[in-house]
């Protein structure tokens, strides 16, 4: 007989329509081996309606169990519960609930295949260093206009600085930000440069307003007092904005050539040296990017990609959460490459990334915290197949 309480749970979730409470519910009953049948019967009828096919091997269900529920750590949106070990669970409990999991995109990270992939249970060829390499940090640099530097990470709080007519002040949540004050103070125009490490990253609001986060390995020059009739900043890296909107004073972006001109708006920047385009994602309102002669003007839910062979744009519509995931605390990708993923990592872990063999002509999709230390994400990636060594801050991919 139907459990209808676990199939109405599992649609919801299957639906992106389940509450919190929802979900949380839903993931005890996946948990609790009397439900090993009706869960196999949705995971069936679920995958009936998906293309391609998807098959989900006995080895590989039991690695994703044994790693995802009974760690009982924070991966992928959930918190997840302890269960038994894998010895005392049916093996139909355990291919119904791996398969849930997969399927529905509880466990952080999941792979829709296009052909049946073996994968082997241990695929760690070496073990994992004592100590585990620590995700990224708020973290960050900052430059005054003399050249001095403060360490913004271990700053105390309160004021920091005066720059001119402005004081630098380091807020209790952390953030950067500037604050006028009174007096005749030089009024000439002053540069700040905050400037994130591999494997950190910071939010700064702007003189004007404006809200800026960098990701790991970026930069952002600006003034500490917007005057004339523009504002006008120079990233490198990758930066989200929520530009306080001034209709008379445009915010202007530069970046690797590429202007990218608001007036009030939330757009993502990402042009690491490593990439191969520069790319533009609007979240809310309107930006104009321009480089050399060529512009586009975005809308909502567009990305302007640009690559470095001239001005030549490509125009698109995305998935714009996935592009400022890095700022909402997650690693996501879909229909990604490996050397594209492991770029991500490779700034936010600051670790190394070599390929001992062919790099695999592969695609993934996944969701990952970036809270999560690097043995727990590259535990994930290995149940599509993919082999680790890693060494200190140096991780080798094995085909």
């Amino acid at each position: 007989m139907a459990n209808t309480r676990l199939e109405y749970l599992f649609m919801r979730h299957y639906e992106k329509t389940a509450t919190p409470q929802e979900k949380e519910e839903l993931l005890s009953m996946i948990q609790d081996e009397a439900h090993a049948a009706e869960l196999t019967r949705l995971v069936d009828e679920a995958l009936r309606r998906r293309e391609p096919a998807f098959e989900l091997e006995d080895d590989k269900a039991d690695a994703i169990l044994s790693s995802i529920l009974h760690t009982g750590s924070d991966i992928g949106e959930y918190n997840m519960i302890n269960v038994a070990p894998p010895a005392r669970r049916s093996k139909n409990w355990y291919y119904a609930a791996a398969a849930a999991i997969l399927l529905l995109g509880i466990g952080g990270i999941y792979r829709w295949l296009q052909q049946p992939v073996r994968v082997t249970p241990q695929v760690i060829t070496a073990p994992m260093a004592k100590k585990d390499v620590a995700p990224g940090t708020n973290k960050a640099i900052l430059t005054l206009a003399d050249g001095s530097t403060i360490t913004l990470d271990d700053a105390h709080n309160g004021a920091l600085a005066q720059q001119g007519n402005v004081q630098v002040i380091k807020q209790d949540s952390g953030q950067l930000a500037y604050r006028p004050i009174n007096g005749n103070q030089n009024n000439s125009l002053q540069y700040n440069t905050i400037a994130t490490p591999r494997g950190g990253q910071y939010q700064v609001v702007l003189p004007d307003g404006t809200k800026a986060w960098l990701n790991a390995s970026s930069s952002l020059k600006y003034p500490t007092a917007f005057t004339g009739n523009q504002r006008i900043v120079v990233l490198t890296g990758e930066g989200y904005f929520e530009v306080a909107r001034n209709e008379q004073q445009p915010f202007l972006v530069q970046v690797q050539g590429v202007n990218v001109e608001v007036l009030g708006t939330h757009f993502n920047i990402m042009a690491y040296p490593d990439e191969s385009a520069v790319k533009t994602t609007l979240l809310e309102g309107a930006v104009k990017v321009t480089k050399g002669g060529a512009s586009a003007l975005l809308t909502p839910g567009q990305q302007a990609s640009i690559g470095p062979e001239g001005a030549r744009f490509i125009t698109r519509t995305v998935d714009v959460e996935e592009d400022i995931a890095w700022k909402n605390g997650y690693i996501q990708f879909s229909d990604a490459t490996l050397p594209a993923i492991m770029r991500q990592v490779s700034r936010w872990y600051d670790v190394e990334v070599s390929y001992a063999n062919t790099i695999p002509q592969k695609e993934f999709a996944g969701k990952v915290p970036r809270t999560v230390p690097l043995s727990q994400l590259l535990n994930m990636l290995q149940y599509t197949g993919l082999q680790f060594k890693v060494e200190g801050n140096r991780i080798t991919v094995i085909n």
